[in-house]
């Protein structure tokens, strides 16, 4: 539905913070109608720059997002399940990363889902072209209406659509993996995908 962008889905590979695969490997790429077309004009703001998007995750089914607080029972970057739910189980928060033309990822600030500091939207290091890919993405999302977090700079929220709700993966009738396998080990508050 959007020209040249990425879909490299992180819970659908063993590449994520619990280095389980949470989702199917044919998990659709999906979002609320609204969403998906505020994310169609970043992806053209960005395409006029050469540059482009690539997604790491869209909507989640509420069954993952429960193992996702069980792997990392952190409220900086996972909603207890006791508070609600995350946005991306509504379809209007999409996490997202810059990529040149030809689809390769730029320099950000951290891997996605590091949950460390350094992962702020607001990056204070002092490499220039992290900074610059950084306010190149967040000034594309800004305009096309999305918000962001303090957290995780990768992490986009359209606050707009009041009737979004949460859906299953079973009412989607999609399949994810068995409960031996999204039966998730603990990890410790601070880890980086990246030691």
């Amino acid at each position: 539905m959007i020209p040249g962008i990425v879909i490299e889905l992180k819970y659908a590979s063993l590449d994520n913070f619990t280095g389980r695969a949470l989702y199917p490997a044919n998990m659709p790429c999906l979002l609320h109608r609204m969403t998906l077309s505020r994310l169609k004009r970043a992806q053209k703001i960005l395409r006029r720059q050469k540059l482009g998007l690539k997604i790491w995750d869209a909507y989640r089914p509420p069954e993952v997002h429960r193992i996702l607080w069980k792997s990392s029972k952190d409220s900086a970057y996972v909603v207890p399940p006791e508070m609600g739910t995350s946005l991306h189980c509504y379809g209007v928060a999409v996490d997202v990363t810059l990529v040149d033309r030809q689809g390769r990822p730029l320099q950000m600030p951290t891997a996605h889902d590091e949950f460390t500091t350094a992962a702020s939207s607001k990056y204070t290091g002092g490499n220039p072209v992290i900074l610059r890919n950084l306010t190149i993405l967040q000034n594309a999302m800004k305009k096309a209406g999305f918000s962001t977090i303090n957290d995780e700079w990768w992490h986009f929220t359209n606050m707009e659509p009041a009737a979004a709700r949460v859906i299953s993966a079973e009412q989607l009738g999609i399949q994810l993996p068995s409960r031996k396998i999204l039966k998730a080990k603990p990890i410790e508050p601070g880890t980086s995908l990246n030691p």
